[in-house]
């Protein structure tokens, strides 16, 4: 458990030194702009799977811890109201098996914790592709903002009489 503990610390600090943004990225890109290319730093399929395995990770893995540890607490939080409702109708079906008084309520809370469960397991997926997608996009732009190429040059040019070679260098700056 130690070594698991230290793993996930471990991952949210390597995750937190990404410093994106989304709440800043999200105004100026559109996911739906989007489209896969190599040398992007986040994986949206990656994102969406480890997000649908346990809420709150896909945005973890697309620097987002922040929002990442609020889907955990939040699917946390509604997977335990759902776990005592099933407690409680159990106790009502069971006529009170453990001993307590019958707890009234335990029908309506499993069915509000489950949908609860449920709709934020859905929603992590698809804030994790999205988050993953428009930070994406942000990353593109912050790399070729600035960029160097520098290459050989080599031209010949033949005039009527005479032949000449040129040779150099060219340099491209482009921000």
């Amino acid at each position: 458990m130690n070594k698991f503990c230290i793993l996930v610390i471990v991952f949210i600090f390597i995750s937190v030194s990404g410093s994106a943004q989304y709440k800043v990225n999200k105004l100026k890109y559109d996911y739906h702009d989007y489209t896969r290319s190599t040398g992007d730093r986040y994986d949206p399929i990656v994102a969406g799977v480890t997000s649908s395995l346990l809420p709150g990770l896909g945005q973890i893995i697309s620097g987002e811890p922040g929002r990442g540890i609020t889907f955990l607490g939040a699917f946390a939080g509604c997977a335990a109201l759902y776990i005592t409702g099933i407690v409680r109708t159990y106790d009502i079906l069971g006529a009170g098996i453990s001993g307590e008084d019958v707890k009234e309520g335990g029908l309506s809370m499993m069915l509000v914790g489950g949908t609860a469960t449920l709709t934020i397991l859905v929603w992590s997926v698809v804030d994790a592709v999205r988050v993953a997608k428009v930070n994406n996009l942000a990353w593109r732009d912050k790399r070729l903002s600035f960029d160097i190429d520098i290459e050989p040059f080599l031209n010949i040019v033949t005039y009527p009489q005479v032949s000449s070679v040129q040779t150099g260098v060219t340099f491209i700056l482009t921000f």
